[in-house]
């Protein structure tokens, strides 16, 4: 497996777990406000369209195979 599709997969479940409750409080708060939103909304934003790009260069590096 290379590296790079490695690394991607990693990044991809780290997206994917980061709202596991634990880690969910440190996030849920209103202040500060970034592009108009509370954090929070900013931080689901962030993370759903980290883990569509990451999830996306990992199926196209897949795709060649």
């Amino acid at each position: 497996m290379k590296p790079r599709v490695l690394l991607l997969g990693i990044i991809a479940v780290l997206f994917a777990t980061v709202l596991f409750p634990p880690v969910f409080g440190l996030f849920n708060r209103v202040e500060p406000w970034i592009l108009g939103m509370p954090f929070l909304q900013f931080w689901l934003l962030v993370v759903t369209f980290g883990s569509c790009i990451a999830l996306t260069i990992l199926w196209r590096s897949e795709e060649g195979r």
